[in-house]
């Protein structure tokens, strides 16, 4: 686009993401591109998308759609198994499709009615059995477990080939792109994408954009973008991505877009190093240029400047109507990098030699008049966004905001150290904050230590910071971990004893999750000091998120093995991202401003085993639907993908015989006449459709 006079930007953030609130990167991005002097187009198209979908009118389009296909099905003479298991997900399909009610939804969740527990929770009944409708619509992006941690698509080709496969999204995405653009042109269209469950449709999200702006060069950003450079096993591995994109960016944005548009424009001939063609082969990880917070002129530390003070991060493209929520929230990153550093088992961004990116921080007042121009847009509601916020960094903000009378309810990510003394705490709660995760990954200090928290840290640094934070409002929420090289029994019931020792400041306790070993931690460079060796990419992987390794103590644990540990947590599966309850939601925090930071012990003791309900649908077949939902249950449970001849344990395991197998693969005939068959599915929290 040499010499264009196009000075138009486009970015866009793409499903499937929290559609309670917006999400803060293009924010940032936008701001140092205007200051620049280019114009720019933000669209959430994962709020836009949702909520063009979710809508009754688009339900029954839906509706007519499957119960057509629905009858081809019962039109043939006989169906295969995979026949039988659409027929199968048509049938449920139309049975959520008669039985959501998004409008009900949408009302209550932006409205007073958000704070009746009932209420609530029939709307997150609502968007939970929308998210199974659209696996089965959309498959095989999985919707219903987005908000999980995802595995990671280790195979380039095989991601891109599925998003080129999602039709349906592609096409959805498309439209919104002609509804929002119109005839505009620009000189190139930035995605970004933060998390790796974004991957997927933002892919998809870069084939409506070549349909939408033929001669319009893409460029995919964020951290998972990051972190497929970072991870990429071998100067190859990411050439499929050249399909759908002309240029990954890695790293921040604010150091390059501005050098990025002016290559777009013809006024320079060199593009970023930051910036890398995706049909060359990439040996080596460009030079990380990270942005200064401090001030302009604060390149001591080879950090690009940037004048924060004159060009906040841009929130005026943020439609509010769209998001589902009663109150207004933004993210917002006044400390990037982690002050401390050290957690052997931490690998986040591009980050070169350290754990994580290096720690710089916003001078308070910067801050203060960032969170005043938000107030002047109704915005009283924060996370500040950070991987930790240094003590003293806290103790001046929360005396600044105190002092500027800036109205503030705000929550973030805290790491505890011996300076959350009563004092600080209290000057936090006065400041506005309402609730605050932390890692406290094991409640064993010899574990602690290997991870690099530090010696003796529970007792010199955690217990005294929670009995400063016992003597405030504030809510906590502690995120853990089992399986940590060396870890044993005794030491994760250490774990679990400390929770419930201090289960009265926490709102609510979450699940542990399970370690994995990231290629660029500090463990997988000096595996032998964790009981590892023989660190390998799994066969075949071209991106190597995470490494297989051996270990040297005699048995490692399964993930099944550390359930009897969260069963003795006050957990309920309703607390779950991004729905109250679930670690650093707006709705978590809602919740516990109006309620208290016990809320959710109050709430789980009401829960009863959770919500559950119940779908009818009657459909009139000519083939035998009771042996057909069995077949599929017989089907599912093997595993689909296995080899018959390899099937005999899975055979054994689920009570099946070989002779029920050898029918099943039979194709189902026909029956002689046409029956009525009422189908019952029971909707679980957990995602399962059980029928009856």
């Amino acid at each position: 686009m040499a010499g264009s006079q196009n000075k138009r930007i486009l970015l866009l953030h793409p499903p499937y993401a929290d559609y309670t609130s917006p999400y803060h990167s293009l924010s940032y991005v936008a701001a140092a591109a205007k200051a620049a002097g280019f114009d720019v187009d933000v669209f959430d198209i994962n709020a836009l998308w949702f909520r063009s979908v979710f809508t009754q009118n688009r339900l029954a389009a839906w509706g007519r759609e499957l119960t057509s296909e629905l009858a081809q099905l019962n039109a043939w003479p006989s169906l295969s198994i995979a026949d039988q298991e659409r027929a199968l997900d048509l049938i449920r399909a139309i049975a959520l499709c008669v039985r959501i009610r998004p409008e009900s939804a949408v009302d209550t969740l932006r409205s007073e009615r958000f704070y009746d527990w009932e209420a609530y929770q029939q709307a997150r009944a609502e968007v939970r059995s929308f998210e199974m409708l659209l696996n089965i619509l959309y498959g095989p992006f999985d919707f219903f477990n987005a908000f999980a941690l995802p595995p990671h698509e280790p195979k380039p080709a095989a991601l891109v080939a599925r998003a080129k496969a999602s039709e349906r999204l592609i096409s959805d995405f498309a439209q919104i792109l002609v509804s929002c653009c119109g005839g505009r042109e620009y000189l190139f269209c930035g995605i970004s994408v933060p998390y790796s469950a974004n991957l997927l449709p933002a892919m998809a999200l870069a084939v409506a954009a070549k349909r939408t702006f033929a001669e319009t060069p893409r460029v995919a950003g964020g951290t998972a973008i990051s972190d497929l450079f970072k991870y990429r096993n071998g100067p190859d591995a990411l050439q499929p991505f050249s399909e759908l994109y002309d240029l990954f960016y890695v790293g921040e944005a604010e150091a390059g877009i501005a050098a990025l548009a002016s290559f777009f424009t013809g006024e320079s001939d060199r593009l970023p190093s930051q910036a890398i063609r995706l049909g060359a082969s990439a040996d080596a990880a460009p030079p990380m240029r990270y942005v200064s917070l401090a001030a302009v002129a604060d390149d001591r530390k080879g950090h690009s400047p940037y004048d924060w003070r004159a060009n906040p991060p841009c929130y005026d493209w943020i439609d509010w109507n769209l998001y589902l929520a009663p109150e207004r929230r933004v993210i917002y990153a006044p400390v990037r990098g982690c002050f401390w550093n050290r957690c052997t088992f931490c690998d986040y961004g591009l980050n070169e030699d350290a754990p994580t990116a290096p720690s710089r921080v916003m001078p308070p007042d910067v801050v203060i008049e960032h969170l005043r121009i938000l107030a002047e847009q109704d915005v009283s509601r924060v996370y500040f966004a950070a991987d930790a916020l240094p003590p003293k960094f806290l103790d001046r903000l929360a005396d600044g905001v105190v002092k500027s009378g800036v109205k503030l309810a705000w929550s973030c990510q805290l790491f505890l150290t011996k300076s959350f003394s009563s004092e600080l705490v209290g000057g936090l709660q006065r400041s506005g904050l309402k609730i605050a995760s932390f890692g406290l990954e094991s409640g064993s200090d010899r574990v602690l230590e290997l991870m690099g928290k530090g010696r003796n840290r529970i007792p010199d640094a955690l217990r005294p910071a929670l009995a400063s934070f016992r003597q405030s409002d504030i809510g906590l929420q502690p995120l853990f971990f089992y399986g940590f090289p060396t870890e044993t029994d005794r030491e994760r019931q250490q774990t679990i004893d400390f929770l419930l020792e201090y289960a009265d400041l926490f709102s609510p306790i979450p699940r542990g999750g399970v370690f994995t070993l990231l290629s660029g931690s500090l463990i997988a460079r000096d595996p032998a000091r964790f009981g590892l060796s023989n660190l390998r990419p799994r066969p075949d992987d071209s991106v190597a998120w995470e490494l297989e390794y051996d270990e040297t103590a005699d048995s490692r644990p399964s993930p099944a093995e550390f359930r009897r540990f969260d069963e003795q947590l006050p957990y309920h599966s309703i607390f779950e991202r991004p729905w109250a309850g679930g670690v650093d939601t707006l709705h978590t925090q809602l919740y516990v401003e109006r309620f208290g930071r016990q809320v959710f012990r109050t709430l789980r003791q009401r829960a009863h085993g959770g919500t559950e309900g119940w779908l009818e649908a009657n459909v009139e077949s000519d083939f035998d639907l009771e042996a057909v939902v069995q077949n599929v249950k017989i089907y599912q449970a093997v595993g689909c993908e296995i080899e018959r001849r390899e099937r005999s344990l899975q055979l054994e395991a689920a009570g099946i015989s070989p002779e029920a197998l050898a029918e099943l693969f039979q194709p189902l005939g026909r029956s002689p006449r046409r029956q009525t068959f009422a189908l019952r599915m029971r909707t679980r929290e957990q995602g399962e459709i059980n029928e009856r």
